[in-house]
This record gives C-alpha cells, sequence and structure tokens, in this order.
C-alpha cells in the first residue's frame, strides 16, 4: 500500500481534523462530508446490495456530487430513472453505508511485494 492509499483509508474515519482533510485534499484529490463522514470522490464505492456508484465530476446546485450506478445503459434491466446521476447524500440514505470499492492489486504490487519480501536464507539463515 502506498501513503495514498493509506490517506485514502484516513479519509474515511469520521470527524477528521480540518487540517488532515486540507491535507488529504491536497494529495489525494476532493471530498465531501455526510454527517460526520468523509467520502474520497476518486474512489468508485458499494452499496448494500453490491451496487457500484462513482462520481460524475459534477455537482447539483447544492453543491452536493452527482453519482452514476455503474451499470451499462444498454443493460435491458436499467431503467431511464437509474441513467441519471443522483445526488452522494440520496445514495448514501437509500442504499447506504456506501463503501469504498477494495483496490485491485496490480502486477506492480505484488513484484514490489516479492522484492521486498526476504529470501528463506535471511529468515532460516544458512544455505537456501
Amino acid at each position: 500500500m502506498s501513503i495514498i492509499d493509506d490517506l485514502t483509508a484516513a479519509s474515511q474515519v469520521r470527524n477528521l481534523r480540518e487540517e488532515d482533510r486540507a491535507q488529504l485534499t491536497a494529495v489525494c484529490g476532493e471530498f465531501y462530508e455526510i454527517d460526520g463522514t468523509v467520502f474520497d470522490l476518486g474512489r468508485v464505492f458499494v452499496d448494500v446490495t453490491g451496487g457500484r456508484w462513482q462520481w460524475t465530476g459534477c455537482r447539483d446546485g447544492r453543491g452536493v456530487p452527482l453519482m452514476d450506478f455503474l451499470k451499462h445503459p444498454s443493460d435491458p434491466g436499467m431503467s431511464a430513472a437509474e441513467r441519471q446521476p443522483v445526488p452522494l447524500d440520496e445514495v448514501q440514505r437509500w442504499h447506504g453505508p456506501l463503501l469504498p470499492e477494495r483496490a485491485q492489486l496490480t502486477a506492480a504490487d505484488y513484484r514490489r511485494a516479492l522484492l521486498a519480501a526476504p529470501t528463506p536464507r535471511e529468515v532460516f539463515g544458512g544455505a537456501a
């Protein structure tokens, strides 16, 4: 995990201090707070049914981030209402609690872990 991943995870903590929030915003991106819970808008969120939500980059007239439900528009089960962005506070109220989607490990993550791992000789001593 990188420092940015650690900071992003910390951004989900309730009642984050204002100076910490400002630092996170400078390092990671944009955030939005609802009832003391801070959402990192650069992440994809998963609702209680497994639905995935992502910030559109736009806000409504109140300044609330608009979220897209990540379901392909050509899916026959998708209604016209589901194609419209939904304010984050409504997504949280009706589909929450929202949790940040778990980051997928990349080949670079595996390589970094393997290169940092001790060798058998370092662990057990003697010949490997």
